[in-house]
C-alpha cells in the first residue's frame, strides 16, 4: 500500500516536472523561428554560443547540488533541522561562486573573444546563468512537493517568450533577447526560494563548517560528472564557433536545440524518480535495483518512440516542406536523435542506478574517460565534416559512455549476488 501512495507520488511529480521542464525547453522552440529571422543566421549563431558557454557556467555554479542536496533532502525529508543545513549550505555555496567566478569569466571574455558583438552578449549571458542556477528544483524535488515549481516556471517562460516577442527586433538585439530570457527566470528563483523561508519550512540557520566540507566532498563526484555531461552535450556547438563560421554554428545549432528539446521531455521523468530510487536503494542494493528496473522500462519505451517520431518528423520536414535545406540536414538529424535515445538510456544507468545506489564516483570516472575521447575526436571530425563531424563524435561520445556504463552496473549487480 505504501509501495503504491509512493508511485502515486512519484507519477503526480513527474507532471509538475513536465510542466517546469517541457516548459523551459518547448519556450524557446516556440520563438525559435522568430530568433533565427530577426537575428539573422550569423546573429543566432553567436547567440548559440552564448548559451553553450553559460551552461558551463552554470554547472560549476550547480556543483553538482541538483542531485546530492536533492538526495540528501529526499533521504531526510523529516529531519528540519538537516534539511534547513543543506537548504542554506547550498543557497550560500552557490551565491560564493558566483560572486568569484565572474571577475575571471569577464577577464577572459574581455581578453580572447575578439568579436565585440559576441564578447558583450556572453557578458549579459551571465545574467541567464544566474537565473538557472538560482532556481531551487533541487529542494522541490527532494521534498517531492513540485507543483509551486512547475507553475513558477510555467509563469516565468511565458514572460520571457513574451518580452523577446516584443523587444527582439533586429540582428542587433542579441543583449536584449538574452536579458528578456533572464530577468523572469531571476525573479522566478528568487520567489522559489523564498517560498520555503516564509512557509517555515527551513530553519534560519548558518551550516557548520565540517557540514559544508562533508556535502562539498560528497558532491564532487556529480559536478564533475555533470561537468563532464555538459562537455559532452555542449562542445559541438562552442568548438563549431571557434572553428568554422557562425553561419555553419547556427545551421546546426538550429537542428540540435529541436532534437535537446525533446530530449529535454524526459528530464521530468528521471527527475521525479530519482528521489524514489534513492530511497529504495538506502533500503537495500536489491530493493534499489527493482526499483529501478520497474521505472526503466517505460521511460526506454516513451524514448524508442520519441526517436521514431523524430526521425519520421525530419524527414517529412526536409523533403516536403523546408525550401532551403541545410547541408548535412538528415544526417544530423538521425545522429542527434540516436544520441538522445542513448542519453536517456545513460541516465538510468548512471544517474538512476550508479549514483542513487551511492557509486558516484565510478559514474564521474566514465564521463571522464569518454568526455575527453569525445572532445579529441570532435576537433578532428569537425576539421574535416564540419556540423555533421560534430554530430557523429556526439553519437559515438555517447554510445561509448553507455557501454562503460553498462559494464559498471553489472559489475554492481554482480557484487550484490556475492553478497
Amino acid at each position: 500500500m505504501l509501495d503504491d501512495v509512493e508511485i502515486k507520488r512519484v507519477i503526480r511529480n513527474s507532471g509538475y516536472m513536465l510542466i517546469t521542464q517541457g516548459i523551459t525547453y518547448i519556450s524557446p522552440l516556440l520563438i525559435l523561428g522568430f530568433l533565427i529571422k530577426n537575428l539573422g543566421i550569423d546573429g543566432f549563431g553567436k547567440y548559440a554560443v552564448c548559451l553553450a558557454v553559460a551552461a558551463y557556467i552554470q554547472v560549476v555554479i550547480d556543483y553538482g547540488f541538483s542531485f546530492t542536496s536533492s538526495r540528501a533532502i529526499s533521504q531526510n525529508r523529516d529531519n528540519k533541522n538537516l534539511v534547513s543545513n543543506v537548504f542554506w549550505m547550498t543557497i550560500s555555496i552557490k551565491i560564493l561562486l558566483a560572486v568569484v567566478i565572474f571577475p575571471f569569466y569577464y577577464f577572459i571574455v574581455s581578453y580572447l573573444v575578439n568579436d565585440d558583438v559576441l564578447k558583450e552578449a556572453l557578458i549579459f549571458a551571465y545574467l541567464l546563468v544566474l537565473g538557472n542556477s538560482f532556481l531551487p528544483i533541487w529542494y522541490y524535488q527532494g521534498k517531492e512537493n513540485l507543483k509551486p515549481i512547475a507553475f513558477l516556471n510555467l509563469i516565468s517562460r511565458a514572460f520571457s517568450c513574451a518580452l523577446v516577442l516584443l523587444f527582439v527586433k533586429n540582428k542587433n538585439d542579441i543583449n536584449i533577447a538574452l536579458i528578456c530570457q533572464s530577468v523572469p527566470s531571476l525573479v522566478c528563483a528568487l520567489i522559489a526560494i523564498l517560498i520555503p523561508v516564509y512557509k517555515q519550512e527551513v530553519q534560519n540557520t548558518i551550516p557548520k563548517i565540517s557540514f559544508v566540507k562533508e556535502e562539498l566532498a560528497a558532491g564532487w563526484s556529480m559536478f564533475t560528472a555533470t561537468l563532464y555531461s555538459v562537455i559532452l552535450s555542449n562542445s559541438a556547438v562552442f568548438l563549431l564557433g571557434i572553428m568554422t563560421n557562425p553561419v555553419i554554428v547556427g545551421a546546426y545549432a538550429t537542428i540540435e536545440r529541436v532534437i535537446k528539446a525533446f530530449t529535454s521531455l524526459f528530464a521530468p521523468l528521471t527527475q521525479s524518480v530519482y528521489p524514489y530510487n534513492c530511497n529504495k536503494f538506502k533500503e537495500s542494493i536489491s530493493s534499489g535495483l527493482n526499483s529501478v528496473n520497474k521505472t526503466a522500462k517505460p521511460i526506454m519505451v516513451l524514448a524508442a518512440l520519441g526517436s521514431l517520431f523524430i526521425i519520421i518528423a525530419m524527414l517529412f520536414y526536409h523533403f516536403y516542406w523546408v525550401e532551403n535545406k541545410i547541408a548535412g540536414f538528415l544526417q544530423i538529424a538521425t545522429l542527434l536523435t540516436l544520441w538522445m535515445f542513448f542519453s536517456v538510456l545513460n541516465n538510468i544507468l548512471g544517474i538512476q542506478t550508479l549514483s542513487a545506489a551511492g557509486h558516484s564516483r565510478s559514474y564521474s570516472n566514465s564521463f571522464k574517460c569518454v568526455a575527453i575521447f569525445t572532445l579529441i575526436l570532435m576537433i578532428v571530425l569537425i576539421n574535416y565534416w564540419q556540423n555533421v563531424g560534430a554530430a557523429v563524435s556526439m553519437f559515438i561520445g555517447e554510445l561509448s559512455l553507455t557501454i562503460l556504463l553498462i559494464s559498471k552496473v553489472n559489475k554492481l549487480v554482480s557484487l550484490h549476488k556475492v553478497e
